[in-house]
This record gives structure tokens, C-alpha cells and sequence, in this order.
């Protein structure tokens, strides 16, 4: 899998290439030296078509430093380049990932 995050997008790859899921909106806000964003709208691209993605619920932890920091209200650390997403679609499906970034863009 490669995990991308762009200034206006963070985009999921799957290992094979043939699926990315990208997230294009979010509110995000920092704490502390962690991002933590709200996506509100997702996009499934494989097989060469889009499929937008409602969105119940999630969150998105990112950690933009090299050093591991503290997740709020838990006693878990997110590395250096970490993220943890866990998302609930509107369909009821559970998205889940914990990860490294692999290329970033400010």
C-alpha cells in the first residue's frame, strides 16, 4: 500500500495499483504536533471509474514529524510519518489503516 498525502487530498493506494481511495475533504485541525482531520468526502478509483464514498463518520490522525507522538486521550503513540485513519461509510462499511506516509507535500 502507498500512502500519500497532498495539500489537497490524502490518497490510499493499494499494494497491487489497481485501487487508490482518496480522501479530498476534510476539517482538519492541529493538536498539539499531530493533524487530525474529519473527512467528509471520499472517492473509490479502480478500474478506471470513480465512485464517490458517502461518509457517516472518522477520523484521521497524522503525524507530520519524525518523532513518535502521543495520541490525545490515549496512552498509544503515532510514529514519526504515522497516520491512523478509521472511517464508518454511510453504508455501514468500516474503513480502517495504520500506516507511514510514503510521500508528502505540505
Amino acid at each position: 500500500m502507498a500512502i500519500r498525502v497532498k495539500p489537497w487530498a490524502l490518497a490510499l493506494t493499494s499494494a497491487d495499483g489497481q485501487g487508490t481511495f482518496v480522501i479530498g475533504k476534510a476539517s482538519c485541525t492541529k493538536v498539539d504536533a499531530l493533524l487530525r482531520c474529519l473527512p467528509y468526502d471520499a472517492t473509490l478509483l479502480q478500474n478506471g471509474e470513480s465512485h464517490h464514498i458517502p461518509l457517516k463518520s472518522g477520523t484521521v490522525w497524522i503525524n507530520p514529524t519524525q518523532e513518535p507522538q502521543p495520541l490525545s486521550y490515549s496512552s498509544a503513540h503515532l510514529p514519526g510519518h504515522g497516520i491512523l485513519m478509521s472511517l464508518q461509510t454511510k453504508a455501514g462499511t468500516y474503513v480502517t489503516l495504520t500506516g507511514t506516509i510514503d510521500e508528502g507535500q505540505r
